[in-house]
């Protein structure tokens, strides 16, 4: 993997963010023994294509506490080797990585002289080629890529400082709420 990133903090309160990641994958399965009938043993090689992987993140700070911020990225995520190799000792040489398209947009800041924190995000993503499991007539676990699927969602984050007294009987009392 090789991945470079440049951030710019421009006048105005912009700030930006972009980078990219050059990714290469590959498998080498030597199995000495095999108990498989249809299946020899021997040395198995497993290549995927290499992947560009772009991302660009935009903030703008709105006040002295207060930022706004967008992002789009894309990702990939190649199958592991307990989805590749099955639990019968079959290889599943077909199996492609799941990838993925992330757009979020948010604000975050503080309050209350830094007291009260907020993040609020949604997002939406795109899953291409997902990598499921299913069972087979004999109860093998069995991996495949199956369609996609597209998540809308909503990710909020508070945290208040209820009690900050380093000299006090309780020092310090944070409440925080994620969902």
């Amino acid at each position: 993997t090789s991945f470079a990133s440049l951030n710019l903090d421009l006048d105005g309160g912009w700030i930006i963010n972009t980078g990219f990641s050059l990714n290469f994958v590959n498998y080498e399965i030597n199995r000495l023994i095999t108990n498989l009938d249809d299946d020899v043993p021997g040395k198995i090689e497993i290549d995927f294509d290499p992947q560009f992987v772009p991302r660009l993140s935009i903030a703008k700070k709105l006040s002295s506490t207060i930022t706004a911020f967008g992002g789009i990225g894309y990702g990939f995520s190649p199958p592991t080797i307990e989805e590749i190799r099955t639990n019968e000792g079959s290889i599943n040489q077909g199996l492609q990585p799941e990838i993925g398209t992330n757009i979020e947009l948010g604000i975050r800041g503080y309050a209350w002289q830094g007291k009260w924190g907020f993040d609020a995000t949604m997002f939406f993503y795109r899953l291409s080629d997902s990598i499921v499991q299913q069972q087979s007539e004999r109860g093998t676990a069995l991996f495949r890529n199956a369609g996609s699927t597209e998540q809308f969602g909503v990710e909020i984050n508070s945290d208040l400082i209820l009690i900050d007294d380093p000299n006090g009987f309780i020092n310090r009392l944070d409440w925080n709420l994620a969902y």
